[in-house]
């Protein structure tokens, strides 16, 4: 068995965000991994208008879940959840869907339509640059509130720019 995990949106460095689980994980044995998000600027094109969206996500999902064939568990949080729903659909060897506090649209759903077309408090918007992200003077508080001190001084430093786009494409397959 392997896990997957696809981390949430204004965030780069999935691993990062995976590790203490993924350590764990791999004391039983069991390996992980969490792909880049083009969306987030992990794939060397950065964010924003013309740049990456949900569909270079999902591909970039697809690319690692369809790289074996053993029985695998995908974990998603938040925007995560927008990914793999598309990303799964369909691959054999996933077996189970953990969503962490995520979402999972229905075919031709985008992330916009949960909620009430407003922006979070938490995040800023650029519309010059077709970039969100989290304000990171409001990420321990939304975010972190309960996490060691450790992580909280290092969470600034794998936040990212995302491509505003994201959140209107519409997933065109549904696990």
């Amino acid at each position: 068995m392997r896990v997957v995990f696809v981390h949430g949106a204004c965030v780069r460095d999935g691993s990062w965000w995976w590790h203490r689980t993924a350590e764990l994980l791999q004391e039983r044995g069991v390996p992980s991994v969490a792909p880049a998000l083009p969306s987030c600027g992990e794939a060397g094109l950065p964010g924003g208008v013309g740049g990456p969206g949900l569909p270079e996500d999902v591909a970039a999902v697809r690319q690692v879940l369809q790289a074996g064939d053993e029985p695998t568990v995908v974990v998603a949080h938040s925007y995560g959840g927008v990914v793999t729903a598309e990303a799964t659909a369909g691959i054999g060897p996933v077996r189970h869907l953990l969503l962490v506090s995520s979402y999972l649209p229905e075919v031709g759903q985008s992330l916009s339509e949960f909620g009430d077309g407003s922006l979070a408090p938490f995040l800023d918007l650029d519309p010059d640059a077709g970039t969100f992200g989290v304000r990171p003077e409001l990420l321990v508080d939304t975010f972190l509130q309960d996490c060691d001190p450790d992580v909280q001084a290092q969470a600034a430093d794998h936040l990212a720019r995302q491509s505003v786009q994201v959140t209107g494409q519409p997933v065109e397959a549904a696990a």
